[in-house]
């Protein structure tokens, strides 16, 4: 894209979650219409960046399941038409997973520029096994394996969990659907290859 001045990339992408050299960097500052000044948000490293090589498709960031120290959560785009083009505070929901009704939640439980948000952009997840272990061993109540696909105790139950839904239960040998989300059986079997 081509902004019109350095106050038009200032409006558009200061303070904003982007992708550049395919890694989560907020816009910490504008130089001029072609320059900018980025910060890693897992290293914490500062860089000079050209404008044009900034990653703004919001596909190229992918949202979902958010490992906190308070709890796992889904973050989700919120469609808003706003002059931001990153991921900001604004465009930014999250929602608590599995959680019982009257249950405390941060008011901000993810903040937009988190490292835990930028591993979730990243794909940073721990593997299958790790994830059913823990949940099994009463380690943790839910474990995300994937941005969709998490591991769960339901209720006493071993669950297979998609988007903050229970949609199946495991056994040591197999994985089962429920019946009414059987159509999520290939999304499931990419994420277990």
């Amino acid at each position: 894209m081509r902004y019109e001045s350095t106050r038009d990339v200032e409006l558009r992408l200061r303070h904003s979650v982007v992708l550049f050299e395919r890694k989560p960097v907020i816009v910490m500052d504008v130089q001029d219409v072609e320059n900018v000044v980025v910060q890693d948000i897992l290293s914490g490293d500062d860089k000079r960046a050209k404008v044009a090589e900034l990653d703004l498709q919001p596909s190229h960031a992918p949202l979902g399941y958010v490992m906190t120290p308070h709890g796992v959560y889904m973050a989700m785009r919120k469609p808003v038409r706003k002059y931001k083009q990153g991921l900001t505070q604004d465009n930014l929901i999250v929602k608590g997973v599995l959680q019982k009704r009257g249950e405390d939640v941060p008011r901000r439980p993810v903040h937009f520029s988190s490292i835990e948000l930028a591993k979730t952009m990243i794909g940073d997840f721990p593997d299958i096994g790790k994830a059913f272990q823990a949940v099994r061993s009463g380690d943790k109540k839910i474990v995300p394996f994937s941005r969709d696909w998490a591991v769960a105790d339901h209720e006493d139950d071993l669950s297979i969990v998609f988007r903050g839904e229970v949609v199946g239960y495991a056994t040591d040998n197999s994985v089962k659907l429920l019946p009414e989300r059987f159509y999520l059986k290939e999304s499931l079997e990419l994420c277990l290859k």
